[in-house]
């Protein structure tokens, strides 16, 4: 039977069943006695068991059986055993990277490595075995307990001894009783969850199932209804199988969105001689009053009915949202220079038409968009487990906190942001929080703290990291960099620490004494920032000797359109970023001070540095200027890394939403142009990245 067209199903399904695992097993390392976790993390592996079967992955089946098998045994004794946590890590590691060759269309095999965490699962469950029993049997003798526990390997030798104990599957399990003939008949109803994503996919799969365990004798939907997609929600089927009903019913349990099964004996028809029959029916009518017709009994499955529930969601590559977010960028250009036509030419027909023209397609920005966005759980969710394992290698003690995962973003912003955010946390990890004796030493509690959190703020999200770890020393820096020359020694000179501290972000800095897996190449926090600026982003770092350190990541919630303000600087008309504007001041003149021949106004109570944008850009400001000096200039406020600063613009045009064009790879190079756009009159516009061009003021 061919069960190709269901592969993707099974990886999607599969993939996150295996991270919702994971996500468990590390809450149960915090929390041993958590036995919602335990449970949720048995029906996940369970679930993964079944689809792997039902597809006829037996390498997978082969690991995650053992897997289940030793979460029963944590069922059992309400308790999970962290000891067992780096073995399953590992054999999620391993299922993973199976699952992966499926996604990628190859074949799959029993590894070494395969069988080798299969046998370490079988010790461990054994082992587990034996400790419920001897809890059981001596609970009421502390000593004797002790002393057996005492005897007892660890996990950790079994991970490492990886030969076969000699117990078979069918000594461990308590076989179930076997019918009196050589095969039964049961009557399988199943029904599936509402909202199901795909109902005959899963039919099918259940059907898949079924054949494994006998003989199909009678199916309700055919299999021909179900290979068309023709399903409503409730299958019956008829098996002769040597299997229990126990069996049976486990089987098509573990199939991911079944909401209902029952199995029952199916009905046996007896034909017996006429004269028996009669003898029969007169005996007990004689011996018996009379009472009403008794109708044969029906499953309580058989008697709810179920209302057809039509498939309301499908699956889409993300190639093809792609081409279509390209598409309506193209359509809300075309749209804006149709706006503009209808503008100049002062027909109200076309303006109304232009106008609704306007309306619909920004409502289908709208819609793609939200098609591309994705919670930025798909992100956080793998962050435990890196903590987990940076902080066993340092042999350091970590609590991770992570909030704000619901906050959905694009889904390019999650590409670009995922390996930036990954190294952001290990640094926090490898650098960062100290060592149980040196955090005890600065009267710290010896496990240290790791926070990630994201907040919205308007069009923007907010990514923030925090350890309350040693911080970042600015003379250390300092020292770094005018041992390696990065930085010139009358320039480190004058600057302050915040200055200094941003110097980690320089290529090839590194205060690392030996290079590990993780720290010591210099190739780190230059390309975080590289990586969040590319996408209009911005870095900042806080930190405090002793006290600990915070990166905050200013991320846009979508790369594919965004709001700007137009503003024109010597003659040119640009675009910036209305994320990047704090606020707009229109400044008298008389009012800019001048200090060494730099610029500042009152503001806020301080000193506001003021650059002009077309000094930065190096245009010609005399050949742009007009005849008269004008009484005052435009500020736009912008928010730095460091300090705000201000940035002088001959005028504010206007707002407007502008799709993003890349450039090509001669402009890309150039530093502050983040993009480019093509206005309602057909003229390409830079998007400027004024926070990155006010370094080079």
């Amino acid at each position: 039977m061919d069960t190709s067209k269901y592969r993707a199903l099974f990886v999607s399904e599969a993939a996150e069943n295996l991270r919702l695992f994971e996500k468990d097993i590390l809450e149960l390392e915090r929390s041993p006695t958590n036995r919602d976790a335990i449970d949720r993390a048995f029906r996940e592996i369970h679930s993964i068991k079944g689809m792997s079967a039902s597809m006829g992955f037996e390498p997978i089946v082969d690991i995650a059986h053992k897997m289940e098998d030793l979460m029963d045994q944590f069922r059992r004794a309400v308790r999970f055993d962290p000891g067992v946590a780096d073995l399953l890590t590992n054999c999620i590691d391993t299922l993973g990277a199976m699952i992966q060759t499926i996604e990628q269309g190859g074949k799959i095999e029993a590894t070494a490595v395969a069988h080798a965490l299969v046998d370490a699962l079988t010790q461990a469950a054994d082992l587990s075995r034996v400790r419920i029993a001897a809890a059981a049997v001596s609970a009421s003798d502390a000593t004797t307990t002790k002393e057996f526990r005492a005897e007892v390997p660890s996990h950790k030798d079994a991970v490492k001894e990886t030969s076969s104990l000699g117990v078979s599957e069918s000594s461990r399990q308590i076989p179930a009783p076997a019918p009196d003939d050589d095969s039964t008949t049961f009557r399988v109803e199943v029904r599936l969850r509402s909202g199901c994503a795909a109902p005959a996919a899963r039919a099918f799969l259940i059907q898949h199932r079924l054949a494994g365990l006998g003989e199909i004798t009678d199916l309700s939907p055919s299999l021909e209804s179900l290979r068309a997609g023709q399903f409503r929600g409730l299958l019956t089927a008829e098996i002769s199988t040597e299997r229990t009903q126990h069996e049976i019913e486990s089987a098509v349990r573990g199939i991911h969105d079944v909401e209902i099964a029952v199995v029952s004996p199916a009905p046996v028809p007896v034909t017996a001689p006429a004269s028996a029959t009669a003898s029969a029916t007169a005996t007990a009518t004689a011996s018996a009053p009379a009472a009403a017709p008794v109708s044969a009994p029906t499953p309580a499955l058989a008697q709810t009915p179920v209302s057809p529930t039509p498939d309301r969601s499908i699956r889409v590559r993300t190639e093809i949202l792609d081409r279509l977010l390209d598409a309506v960028g193209e359509l809300l250009i075309a749209q804006g220079r149709l706006r503009e036509l209808a503008r100049r030419t002062q027909s109200l027909p076309f303006e109304e038409a232009a106008d609704r023209l306007d309306v619909v397609s920004r409502d289908i920005n709208d819609q793609v968009r939200a098609l591309r966005m994705v919670p930025l759980s798909t992100l956080f969710d793998r962050l435990p487990r890196v903590v987990r394992d940076v902080a066993r290698r340092r042999e350091k003690q970590v609590e991770i906190q992570v909030a704000g995962a619901d906050i959905e973003v694009d889904r390019s912003i999650v590409d670009a942001i995922d390996s930036p955010l990954l190294h952001v946390v290990r640094n926090a990890v490898d650098h960062g929080v100290e060592a149980a004796p040196a955090r005890r030493a600065a009267q710290k509690s010896p496990e240290g703290c790791l926070s990630i959190d994201a907040h919205r703020l308007r069009d923007q999200v907010l990514i923030t990291v925090s350890d309350d770890g040693a911080g970042i020393d600015p003379n250390v820096i300092r020292s770094v960099a005018r041992a390696r020359g990065i930085v010139p020694d009358e320039r480190l000179e004058k600057m302050d620490d915040e200055e200094i501290i941003y110097l980690v972000c320089m290529p090839g800095f590194s205060t690392a004494a030996t290079v590990t897996d993780t720290s010591g190449r210099g190739v780190g926090m230059d390309i975080v920032r590289a990586s969040v600026e590319a996408i209009g982003g911005s870095l900042e770092i806080v930190s405090r000797v002793g006290l600990g350190t915070t990166i905050r990541l200013r991320l846009p919630l979508t790369v594919a359109t965004i709001r700007v303000l137009l503003v024109r600087a010597a003659g040119e008309t640009f675009a910036i970023p209305l994320g990047s504007v704090g606020a707009s001041l229109l400044v008298p003149v008389t009012e800019i001070e001048r200090n060494r021949g730099n610029a500042f106004v009152r503001h806020g109570g301080g000193l506001l540095p003021v650059v002009n944008l077309a000094r930065i850009l190096g245009l010609d400001v005399q050949s742009a200027a007009t005849p008269e000096t004008p009484a005052s200039t435009y500020l736009l406020l912008i928010e730095r890394e460091t300090a705000p600063i201000g940035v002088a613009v001959d005028e504010i045009l206007r707002q407007e939403e502008v799709v993003v064009k890349p450039l090509g790879s001669l402009l890309g190079r150039i530093d502050g142009l983040s993009g480019a756009t093509i206005l309602g009159t057909g003229r390409p516009t830079f998007i400027l990245d004024v926070p990155k061009l006010s370094r080079y003021a």
